[in-house]
């Protein structure tokens, strides 16, 4: 990646801290650019007293109680992470898709198109965001999808019943289960 260095902000020796970018692969409802918090485990993972909670949050309280001097100061998806991995190295990407352990897809939406964001100041000021589909999630109702019965015993059987539906039908994490 030949001529990138020039880009690459160094570390101001002088700070009191090391800003961190943290890429978290979980469901989280995020409310600021280093905020997020964790509505629910995947993937087989959990960690007590976490969902509800900001990540950001919990990690800074460790690092603080440490005293490792470590800032998070963004948060961001693996999915968003590789969409903005590539438009940085390619001049452009609208677009992106996981397919590993968990599935999901981010891309690139005009503010004015996202409903979920009807009452909030950001759709006045126009422009382009980020949406993380999380759409693992898709089908959790089992209506959109037919499911068999080893689909049902696996979602039973998963830390998170009738949850992340879709996840559970093509992700690494699962395939594995069901051959």
């Amino acid at each position: 990646m030949q001529g990138h260095n020039s880009h690459v902000s160094h570390i101001d020796e002088d700070s009191p801290y090391v800003p961190l970018a943290l890429t978290f692969s979980f469901p989280v409802e995020r409310s600021a650019i280093n905020s997020g918090v964790l509505l629910t485990w995947t993937k087989g993972l959990s960690a007590k007293n976490t969902i509800g909670k900001d990540i950001i949050k919990l990690l800074q309280d460790v690092f603080d109680r440490k005293h490792i001097h470590v800032k998070c100061v963004v948060l961001v998806n693996d999915t968003l992470g590789a969409l903005l991995s590539r438009a940085y190295t390619s001049g452009g990407c609208i677009l992106s898709a996981i397919f590993g352990t968990g599935i999901n897809g981010a891309y690139v939406e005009e503010v004015s198109k996202i409903t979920k964001l009807c009452q909030n100041p950001t759709v006045a000021a126009g422009g382009e965001m980020f949406v993380n589909t999380e759409w693992g999630s898709f089908n959790n109702s089992q209506a959109a999808l037919p499911t068999t019965p080893y689909d049902n015993k696996l979602d039973c059987k998963s830390i998170n019943p009738r949850f992340q539906a879709f996840e559970k039908f093509i992700s690494g994490m699962y395939l594995g289960e069901i051959t």
